[in-house]
């Protein structure tokens, strides 16, 4: 006798879906230019292979102007919404809200 719990009320397509074990699947597309590049990793391993992951891996030195762009961006982009801020703060009247020096 089966009780009015539900045992026993397994078949079909839910019978399936609950011994199933079911895993999140992580789909990327990388483009034909990204899977070429991503090809050189399998074997057989020919030499262009070889070259193509020797340029990929090639320790490259950075300008040393370029080492200071973050914080330059961070910087101007920061300057930038205060300046915002401020005009959009007088145009729509929120003087009351802000501090005197602002």
């Amino acid at each position: 006798e089966v009780s009015p719990s539900g045992m026993g009320a397994y078949h079909g397509k839910y019978t399936f879906l609950t011994f199933s074990h079911q895993k999140s699947v992580l789909v990327r597309d990388f483009s034909a230019f990204g899977e070429y590049l991503g090809e050189s990793r399998y074997p057989p391993y020919s030499m262009s292979k070889i070259k193509r992951m020797q340029l990929l891996v090639k320790n490259r030195k950075i300008p040393g102007f370029l080492r200071l762009l973050p914080y330059v961006a961070c910087f101007v982009f920061g300057g930038a919404a205060a300046v915002a801020t401020r005009i959009l703060a007088r145009k729509y009247g929120f003087q009351g809200h802000l501090p005197e020096w602002f």
